[in-house]
């Protein structure tokens, strides 16, 4: 499902930074792990197209990201990619239900009721977000990044505020969405409790740098 290769990113004024080569099939599930500061971040916004990379390819589903223009870009995105940051970003005058429908690629209020009854926030939909506690918002971010059955789901440092009990639960529903929809699963993250939930690991150092 999803393909890097030499992959390499700059940020204006800095020298290059090189990304180590990675594979995640089809309903698989991978940890990237590293300290603050090492590009996880960057990585991840690689994966999703969110930035372009100097060289290098990100292939999703066998199409190359790299290859579109933004319109196109943000088409593919809407339709295969989910995205799960690390704080949850909401239209504050919107609605839990408006919110998971403004994507043009959600599908109708079924299926918004569905993904949110299945994470527990089924009640909560008429609700305005900043009327939600931490745990319901997260569960509601998730909520929005499956609406349009993504094939690749990402998640940026998801549990990294979020207690024991509440990391556990985080983790369950984004492995059990992710399952519900076949979906390919990357986390990047520092927080080594999720290598007890994630099989399969990889340790991210610092990007490397090139003069």
């Amino acid at each position: 499902m999803l393909k890097t290769t030499n992959l390499t990113f700059q940020y204006p004024g800095g020298g290059p930074l090189r990304f180590p080569d990675l594979e995640v099939g089809t309903g698989q599930a991978l940890l990237i792990l590293g300290e603050s500061g090492c590009g996880k971040t960057t990585l991840l916004h690689l994966l999703a197209g969110l930035l372009r990379p100097a060289a290098g390819e990100v292939l999703v589903g066998g199409s190359n990201l790299a290859a579109m223009s933004p319109a196109q870009g943000d088409r593919f995105r809407g339709q295969y990619i989910g995205l799960v940051y690390q704080k949850p970003y909401f239209i504050e005058s919107l609605t839990v239900l408006d919110n998971l429908l403004v994507s043009p690629f959600s599908p109708k209020n079924e299926k918004a009721a569905e993904v949110a009854q299945r994470l527990g926030i089924g009640a909560l939909l008429h609700k305005l977000p900043g009327r939600l506690s931490v745990g319901e918002q997260q569960r509601a971010t998730i909520a929005r990044a499956v609406m349009s059955h993504p094939k690749l789901l990402l998640a940026d440092e998801p549990t990294s505020a979020l207690d024991h009990r509440n990391c556990a639960t985080v983790i369950r529903l984004l492995k059990e969405e992710a399952a519900a929809n076949n979906a390919a699963l990357i986390i990047v993250t520092h927080d080594d409790r999720l290598k007890r939930e994630i099989g399969t690991s990889y340790e991210l150092q610092a990007a490397s740098r090139e003069p």
